[in-house]
C-alpha cells in the first residue's frame, strides 16, 4: 500500500488551501491535482518533483477561458491512491472544498510557506492569503 511521505504532508495542506484539488472515485480512492499559471513555472516544477513518484505522467498544459480571455497554465495529477482519501475527508464536504475545522493543528511553517507561494499576495501593509 502506498503512503504519503511525512515530508509531503505540510506541502499538501499548503497547496490544498490554495490551488490544489482532490478528486475521489466510486471506490473511495483519490487523486491530487495542482495547477499554476505559466508565470509560476519554476515553483510548479519544484512541487511536481516532490510528487513525481505518485504521478504516472508529466505535467501538461491547461488552457481555460474566463470572461472571454484565454489563460494558459500547467497542471499535474497523481495516480489514484487511497492514501489521499484522508485529505479528501478533511478538505471536502459533499464534493465542495472547505477549510478544515482542525486547520490550526495542520498548520506548520512549511504549510504557510506553500500557501503563500501558491496564493499569497503582497498587500499594502502585509500579506493577503487567498483561499
Amino acid at each position: 500500500m502506498v503512503q504519503i511521505h511525512s515530508k509531503l504532508q505540510s506541502i499538501i495542506v499548503g497547496i490544498l488551501l490554495s490551488d490544489g484539488h482532490l478528486f475521489i472515485n466510486k471506490a473511495d480512492n483519490t487523486l491530487f491535482s495542482f495547477k499554476q499559471s505559466m508565470s509560476h513555472i519554476k515553483f510548479f516544477l519544484f512541487v511536481f518533483n516532490k510528487f513525481i513518484y505518485y504521478c504516472s505522467s508529466y505535467p501538461r498544459l491547461n488552457i481555460t477561458t474566463i470572461n472571454g480571455k484565454k489563460h494558459v497554465g500547467i497542471i499535474f495529477t497523481t495516480r489514484v491512491f487511497p492514501c489521499f482519501t484522508k485529505w479528501y475527508e478533511n478538505f471536502y464536504v459533499k464534493k465542495t472544498k472547505v477549510i478544515p475545522s482542525d486547520l490550526y493543528n495542520m498548520l506548520t511553517y512549511e504549510t504557510l510557506a506553500y500557501w503563500i507561494m501558491c496564493d499569497g499576495t503582497k498587500s499594502r501593509k502585509g500579506l493577503t492569503l487567498q483561499t
